[in-house]
């Protein structure tokens, strides 16, 4: 975890979230925060700040049309996930699995397998509800797999790397404009899921954007790290529009086609980015006229 330090209290990142916690811990850090730099002063305030990914979609031979591939993040405060994560504790007790996983969860697989409706809907909107309530940001890249394979081809392939290298280079770039946008002094710390087989991917996206991108120690772990379980939620929603959408309609127009559940998760600030055809033609064509991938 990395430290930050805000200009002002009224820099804090998009509005942060206050919710009573009486039986929340002590914690001799934090009492010396508020000690140093009272809510009341106008003087920089510390908090620390996390990003954690997850992919949907990684493999080419899924069964629907286009195979996509997609990467979801989501960004918050140290104070922020540990609430986050007690409440999604109490949530996966409720419903009896040791972590949630979204594809399984939609196809009806394994432990999901005898749940009925009523179970699936109370669940699902109770974690999409501390989604909304303990996050910052959300971002999501997806990519559709056919078309990369059309348009990056020849020396782009390899300016450009995999599949895999082009939706987290997408994500690190929003991170870092999120960062300049609130004025972050210090990096964010990133970790990914680490089943889907591309750590030296994103390793090599990593040492790349590092210093533009604001960010910070780069780490991997699993899925029963709650908040990317979260990612996940969010990666394979992005993922289920783009099956629907990509390369018929694009930007506003997609919100059209959203899932009731997508649209209840997008009750706060996302950003969330298609790579079609047309999308990455534009990039290559930015590159020929003289533009420069960084």
């Amino acid at each position: 975890m990395i430290s930050l330090c805000y200009a002002s209290r009224y820099n804090i990142v998009d509005a942060p979230v206050v919710i009573e916690d009486n039986d929340k811990p002590y914690d001799a850090f934090e009492h010396l925060c508020s000690v140093a730099f009272p809510y009341e002063a106008r003087e920089r305030i510390v908090a620390m700040i996390t990003a954690y990914f997850d992919e949907s979609g990684t493999h080419r031979n899924q069964n629907v049309a286009p195979p996509t591939l997609s990467l979801g993040c989501y960004i918050s405060t140290e104070e922020q996930w540990g609430c986050f994560n007690r409440e999604w504790q109490e949530v996966l007790n409720d419903a009896g699995v040791d972590h949630f996983h979204a594809n399984k969860f939609e196809n009806r697989k394994r432990e999901y397998e005898e749940w009925t409706d009523e179970k699936r809907i109370r669940i699902y909107k109770r974690l999409q509800g501390i989604i909304k309530r303990r996050v910052k940001k959300g971002i999501a890249a997806c990519i559709v797999l056919p078309d990369y394979d059309e348009v990056i081809t020849g020396k782009y392939q390899e300016m450009f790397g995999s599949p895999y290298s082009v939706v987290t280079r997408v994500c690190f770039e929003c991170i870092g404009e999120w960062s300049k946008k609130h004025n972050l002094q210090e990096p964010v710390a990133c970790v990914f899921e680490s089943g889907a087989g591309y750590n030296a991917d994103i390793f090599q996206v990593f040492d790349r954007l590092k210093t533009d991108c604001n960010l910070g120690s780069l780490s991997f772990d699993d899925k029963r790290i709650m908040p990317l379980q979260a990612a996940d939620i969010l990666a394979y929603e992005v993922r289920k529009l783009a099956i629907t959408v990509v390369g018929c309609l694009r930007d506003d127009e997609r919100k059209l086609f959203m899932r009731r559940s997508m649209k209840n998760l997008f009750g706060y600030p996302h950003e969330d980015l298609y790579l079609d055809k047309v999308a990455l033609m534009e990039v290559i064509a930015d590159i020929e006229s003289g533009g420069v991938l960084r």
